[in-house]
């Protein structure tokens, strides 16, 4: 199997993954007592940690990133800060006419406008991936051209968060508490030989592995020590605070990528493949697509399926819920097409603006004074011959 194949396979399983995360968290939501949804809480409680696995994924994309112009990584970083805006944009005023809810025009503004300004509460559950990546990229691009850079910038960030909270902003401005664990799996991630196979002895049990250690994970793991019914409502998050125990969290992401890596080189059956690859293909689009099917469609779960869950209900959940997604993909993929292209388009002449604006300033800057170049004496005389 091509290299590039397996990537692409890869995040489709992750992005299947990532279908039915939501789609459980919105069907168990509703109100509705939790003791009716156990198996629900568990597959969330045991999948939803992987999803950090994406910035491995994308960080093995990217392995020679450091050799890339800053102009380039601009670019392709601011893109995806502008494409969580119109993710969150096109979210609110979907579920407006929809459902409604904003008071007033005043209320309806402070919606839309206060998420893009911190950087943070967009009401699309993807936006926040987006955001995240944009600031890996900018990071590792750092750490990978000046360690030293990269250092001073580390603390300049841990100073303005510390500003921020006494000036007592909204926490996790441009979801920085992502940030730490995002950058070091990105970092990880673009070390990975491409070429790697995966053997299955260490492919196949690393998902019993991963999920055994998200279930020990928690908070208080070193006072209670490895207890299975211990907190068991606690979810690891690739978030400050809420990692659990960093280690245990590493570990389990560690194990899943694993996993991952080694169900990616399996070519068969052909036709579940084809799907899965056409997830990770055009994973970009699904996951703005998704948001937008997130705000619609999941608020109705709750009302649409039964009161209590069931294997029927996981299976429909499973297969119906990728199903409904790829049909929307056909449908609106010109419009998605044109939407990703707007994206890049405007970061791309923002950038170009900031960077002739420079070059202008650099260019209008009066040269500084230099002393004449001395004069060198002809081959075989010293200055005191020369008259």
């Amino acid at each position: 199997m091509f290299v590039g194949v397996r990537e692409e396979l890869a995040r489709g399983y992750v992005l299947l993954g990532v279908l039915q995360i939501h789609s459980l968290i919105f069907f168990i939501g509703g109100g509705r007592p939790v003791d009716d949804f156990i198996l629900s809480a568990i597959q969330v409680k045991l999948l939803a940690p992987q999803v950090a696995v994406f910035f491995f994924l994308n960080g093995m994309a990217v392995p020679k990133l450091g050799r890339k112009s800053a102009r380039t990584i601009a670019v392709s970083s601011l893109m995806l800060v502008v494409l969580a805006a119109v993710s969150h944009v096109v979210g609110v005023a979907l579920s407006e006419i929809i459902y409604g809810g904003a008071g007033s025009m005043r209320d309806l503004l402070r919606e839309i406008f206060k998420p893009i300004v911190y950087g943070t509460g967009y009401c699309t559950f993807v936006a926040w991936f987006f955001v995240v990546l944009a600031a890996v990229r900018v990071l590792a691009y750092i750490f990978e051209r000046n360690r030293m850079v990269f250092a001073a910038v580390a603390v300049a960030l841990v100073g303005l968060v510390l500003l921020t909270q006494a000036l007592h902003l909204p926490d996790n401005l441009y979801e920085w508490r992502n940030w730490p664990a995002a950058l070091l799996f990105f970092l990880v991630g673009m070390r990975i030989n491409k070429d790697w196979q995966v053997p299955a002895w260490l492919g196949a049990p690393a998902l019993p592995v991963a999920l055994l250690i998200t279930w020990f994970n928690t908070p208080d793991v070193l006072q209670t020590g490895l207890c299975w019914d211990c907190n068991l409502g606690f979810v690891s998050q690739p978030m400050v605070g809420q990692y659990g125990f960093f280690p245990l969290y590493v570990a389990q992401v560690t194990a899943f990528l694993l996993f991952v890596l080694w169900i990616a080189q399996v070519s068969r059956p052909a036709f579940f493949i084809r799907i899965i690859w056409l997830l990770g293909l055009f994973s970009l689009h699904f996951l703005l697509l998704h948001g937008w099917v997130i705000v619609v469609f999941y608020p109705l779960l709750s009302r649409i399926l039964p009161a209590h869950e069931s294997v029927w209900t996981f299976f429909v959940l499973l297969v119906m819920n990728p199903v409904a997604h790829a049909l929307l993909f056909f449908a609106l993929k010109p419009l998605l097409d044109r939407i990703l292209a707007g994206c890049f388009a405007v970061s791309r002449l923002v950038v170009d603006l900031i960077w002739r604006l420079d070059v202008v300033q650099r260019k209008s800057r009066p040269a500084p004074l230099r002393a004449p170049p001395a004069v060198e004496p002809p081959s075989g005389e010293t200055p005191h011959q020369r008259p």
